[in-house]
C-alpha cells in the first residue's frame, strides 16, 4: 500500500501482484466489506487502484478476490493506523452549587498542533471550535445550568498526524 502508513484524509494505492508470464486473471476487491471494484492483472500480473480518503482511523481489512488462473495471488497489506490522541476534560469550580458559572475545558494529548472540533451540552450542539497552537479550549456555560447532572461532550475532528478522538465530562449542578 503507498504511501504506508497511510494518513487521515489522504487517498492511498494498493496493487495488487500475481507471479505469473501471460493471460493472469481478474478479479475483485473490497475494504471493509464493501465492494472497490474489479481489475484484471493482463500479462504483467500487476494491477493498481486507488482508494479514497474518506476511512476512518483504525484498523481496515483488504480483501481481494481472486478469479484468474491457477497461480495463487501474491500481495501483503499493511493495515495502517494514525495515533489516536485522547481528549482530557475537566470542569470548575468542582463542586458546582446552582448560580455559580461554569467553565470546561478540554485538551488534546500532545504539546502544540491544531485541528478542530464540535461540542455538545447534554446533547445539544453548542458550536465548533479550533485548536491552535496551544491545545486546550474552554467552553463557558454560564450560570443558569439547572440543578442535576449535565455532561459536555467534545467531538475533536484530528489532523495529518492524529485521529479524531471523542471525550466527555458528566458533572453534578447542587
Amino acid at each position: 500500500m503507498n504511501p504506508n502508513p497511510s494518513r487521515l484524509g489522504a487517498a492511498a494505492q494498493i496493487t495488487i501482484s500475481v507471479a505469473c508470464q501471460s493471460a493472469c486473471g481478474a478479479g475483485n476487491w473490497s475494504i471493509d466489506g464493501a465492494y472497490q471494484g474489479g481489475f484484471g492483472l493482463g500479462d504483467s500480473g500487476t494491477s493498481s487502484g486507488y482508494f479514497g480518503s474518506s476511512l476512518g482511523v483504525g484498523t481496515h481489512t483488504i480483501t481481494v478476490r481472486y478469479g484468474g488462473n491457477s497461480v495463487p495471488l501474491s500481495f501483503e497489506v499493511v493495515n495502517p493506523a494514525v495515533p489516536i490522541v485522547p481528549v482530557v476534560m475537566s470542569v470548575a469550580p468542582d463542586p458546582i452549587t446552582a448560580g455559580q458559572s461554569v467553565t470546561v475545558t478540554s485538551s488534546v494529548g500532545y504539546s502544540s498542533g491544531s485541528g478542530a472540533g464540535n461540542w455538545s451540552l447534554d446533547g445539544a450542539y453548542m458550536g465548533g471550535f479550533g485548536y491552535t497552537g496551544n491545545v486546550s479550549q474552554r467552553f463557558a456555560l454560564g450560570s443558569n445550568l439547572s440543578v442535576g447532572t449535565h455532561t459536555v461532550t467534545v467531538n475533536y475532528s484530528g489532523t495529518a498526524e492524529y485521529g479524531p478522538s471523542l471525550g466527555s465530562i458528566t458533572f453534578n449542578v447542587q
